[in-house]
Protein backbone atom coordinates (compact mmCIF):
# COMPACT_ATOMS: atom_id res chain seq x y z
CA UNK A 1 0.00 0.00 0.00
CA UNK A 2 2.72 2.33 0.55
CA UNK A 3 3.98 2.18 -3.15
CA UNK A 4 0.77 2.82 -4.19
CA UNK A 5 0.42 6.11 -1.89
CA UNK A 6 3.86 7.15 -3.23
CA UNK A 7 2.63 6.63 -6.62
CA UNK A 8 -0.86 8.11 -6.22
CA UNK A 9 1.10 11.43 -4.76
CA UNK A 10 3.51 11.50 -7.38
CA UNK A 11 0.89 11.16 -10.69
CA UNK A 12 -2.02 13.49 -8.44
CA UNK A 13 1.07 15.94 -8.82
CA UNK A 14 2.07 15.27 -12.49
CA UNK A 15 -1.52 15.27 -13.04
CA UNK A 16 -2.74 18.25 -11.10
CA UNK A 17 0.04 20.51 -11.41
CA UNK A 18 1.59 19.61 -14.53
CA UNK A 19 5.13 18.32 -12.97
CA UNK A 20 7.03 15.44 -13.77
CA UNK A 21 7.43 13.26 -10.93
CA UNK A 22 9.87 10.97 -9.92
CA UNK A 23 10.46 9.18 -6.19
CA UNK A 24 13.59 7.75 -5.16
CA UNK A 25 15.17 7.39 -8.46
CA UNK A 26 11.92 5.87 -10.06
CA UNK A 27 10.26 7.04 -13.06
CA UNK A 28 6.65 7.58 -12.96
CA UNK A 29 6.56 4.68 -15.40
CA UNK A 30 8.62 2.49 -12.98
CA UNK A 31 6.35 3.46 -10.42
CA UNK A 32 3.14 2.87 -12.53
CA UNK A 33 4.80 -1.04 -13.27
CA UNK A 34 5.33 -1.36 -9.27
CA UNK A 35 1.54 -0.39 -8.06
CA UNK A 36 0.28 -2.07 -11.12
CA UNK A 37 0.63 -5.26 -8.62
CA UNK A 38 -1.48 -3.44 -5.94
CA UNK A 39 -4.24 -2.58 -8.67
CA UNK A 40 -6.53 -0.53 -6.21
CA UNK A 41 -5.94 3.07 -5.21
CA UNK A 42 -8.23 4.28 -1.88
CA UNK A 43 -9.40 8.43 -2.62
CA UNK A 44 -11.33 10.13 -0.08
CA UNK A 45 -12.30 13.36 -1.53
CA UNK A 46 -13.71 15.98 0.82
CA UNK A 47 -17.02 16.91 -1.22
CA UNK A 48 -19.41 15.96 -3.77
CA UNK A 49 -18.12 12.92 -5.85
CA UNK A 50 -18.34 15.32 -8.74
CA UNK A 51 -15.37 17.42 -7.87
CA UNK A 52 -13.33 14.05 -8.11
CA UNK A 53 -14.82 12.43 -10.76
CA UNK A 54 -12.66 13.99 -14.09
CA UNK A 55 -9.72 13.28 -11.73
CA UNK A 56 -10.47 9.55 -11.18
CA UNK A 57 -11.16 9.22 -15.09
CA UNK A 58 -8.07 11.24 -16.11
CA UNK A 59 -6.24 8.95 -13.88
CA UNK A 60 -7.77 5.30 -14.63
CA UNK A 61 -6.93 6.38 -18.53
CA UNK A 62 -3.25 7.21 -17.72
CA UNK A 63 -3.13 4.31 -15.54
CA UNK A 64 -4.96 1.03 -17.03
CA UNK A 65 -5.16 -1.71 -14.64
CA UNK A 66 -5.29 0.45 -11.53
CA UNK A 67 -9.18 0.81 -10.29
CA UNK A 68 -9.40 4.14 -8.30
CA UNK A 69 -11.89 3.60 -5.36
CA UNK A 70 -13.63 7.14 -4.78
CA UNK A 71 -15.32 8.08 -1.43
CA UNK A 72 -16.50 11.11 -1.10
CA UNK A 73 -18.14 12.70 1.34
CA UNK A 74 -16.99 15.83 4.38
CA UNK A 75 -14.01 16.06 6.10
CA UNK A 76 -15.93 16.23 9.19
CA UNK A 77 -17.35 12.73 8.50
CA UNK A 78 -14.11 11.02 6.63
CA UNK A 79 -11.37 12.56 9.07
CA UNK A 80 -13.04 11.21 12.18
CA UNK A 81 -13.29 7.58 10.07
CA UNK A 82 -9.49 7.91 9.36
CA UNK A 83 -8.43 9.33 12.82
CA UNK A 84 -10.37 5.47 14.19
CA UNK A 85 -8.40 3.68 11.05
CA UNK A 86 -5.14 5.40 12.18
CA UNK A 87 -5.41 4.54 15.90
CA UNK A 88 -6.55 1.02 14.75
CA UNK A 89 -3.18 0.51 12.70
CA UNK A 90 -5.48 -0.07 10.01
CA UNK A 91 -5.71 2.34 7.23
CA UNK A 92 -7.94 1.45 4.38
CA UNK A 93 -7.20 5.12 2.38
CA UNK A 94 -4.05 5.85 -0.12
CA UNK A 95 -4.91 9.41 -0.78
CA UNK A 96 -7.37 12.40 1.09
CA UNK A 97 -8.04 15.39 -0.83
CA UNK A 98 -9.67 17.39 1.87
CA UNK A 99 -9.96 21.59 2.20
CA UNK A 100 -9.30 21.30 6.05
CA UNK A 101 -5.82 21.62 6.18
CA UNK A 102 -5.74 21.30 10.18
CA UNK A 103 -5.90 17.49 9.47
CA UNK A 104 -2.75 17.50 7.53
CA UNK A 105 -0.88 19.34 9.70
CA UNK A 106 -2.64 16.74 13.35
CA UNK A 107 -1.50 13.97 11.04
CA UNK A 108 1.98 15.41 10.20
CA UNK A 109 1.98 15.52 14.06
CA UNK A 110 0.88 12.15 14.32
CA UNK A 111 3.99 11.45 11.81
CA UNK A 112 1.49 9.40 9.59
CA UNK A 113 1.70 11.04 6.26
CA UNK A 114 4.58 9.93 4.20
CA UNK A 115 6.86 12.33 2.75
CA UNK A 116 7.53 12.93 -1.17
CA UNK A 117 9.05 15.39 -3.17
CA UNK A 118 8.59 15.00 -6.82
CA UNK A 119 11.28 16.25 -9.09
CA UNK A 120 10.06 19.96 -9.72
CA UNK A 121 8.98 20.59 -6.06
CA UNK A 122 10.17 23.67 -5.40
CA UNK A 123 8.48 25.22 -8.82
CA UNK A 124 5.41 24.80 -6.34
CA UNK A 125 5.09 27.99 -4.13
CA UNK A 126 6.26 27.75 -0.77
CA UNK A 127 2.13 28.64 0.04
CA UNK A 128 0.69 25.70 -1.72
CA UNK A 129 3.14 23.11 0.02
CA UNK A 130 3.94 21.37 3.26
CA UNK A 131 7.50 22.43 3.75
CA UNK A 132 8.60 19.01 4.34
CA UNK A 133 6.79 17.44 1.34
CA UNK A 134 4.06 15.37 3.22
CA UNK A 135 1.18 17.19 2.22
CA UNK A 136 0.65 19.57 -1.27
CA UNK A 137 -1.88 21.75 -2.73
CA UNK A 138 -4.17 20.60 -5.59
CA UNK A 139 -6.77 23.05 -6.01
CA UNK A 140 -6.90 26.62 -5.18
CA UNK A 141 -10.45 27.88 -5.17
CA UNK A 142 -11.83 31.77 -3.97
CA UNK A 143 -14.57 32.33 -1.44
CA UNK A 144 -16.26 35.58 -0.78
CA UNK A 145 -19.67 36.50 0.42
CA UNK A 146 -22.22 37.65 -1.94
CA UNK A 147 -25.88 39.19 -1.91
CA UNK A 148 -28.89 39.81 -3.69
CA UNK A 149 -29.04 43.55 -3.78
CA UNK A 150 -33.07 43.29 -4.70
CA UNK A 151 -33.77 41.21 -1.77
CA UNK A 152 -31.73 42.95 0.81
CA UNK A 153 -31.03 46.76 1.31
CA UNK A 154 -27.49 48.05 1.49
CA UNK A 155 -28.30 49.11 5.29
CA UNK A 156 -28.95 45.33 6.17
CA UNK A 157 -26.24 44.08 4.73
CA UNK A 158 -23.37 43.06 7.53
CA UNK A 159 -20.20 44.58 7.57
CA UNK A 160 -18.23 41.41 8.53
CA UNK A 161 -18.88 37.22 9.51
CA UNK A 162 -21.22 36.42 12.11
CA UNK A 163 -19.21 34.27 14.71
CA UNK A 164 -21.31 32.11 17.23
Amino acid sequence: MRLLKLFARSVLTITLLGIAAKANAQSIDELYQAAIKEGTLSLNGGGPAGLYEPWVQEFERRFPGIKVELTADFSNILAPIIDREIAEKKLSVDLTIFQTLQDYDRWKKQRVLMSFKPEGWDAIHQSFKDPDGEYVGVAVYALSYAYNTRAMPKTDVPASARIS
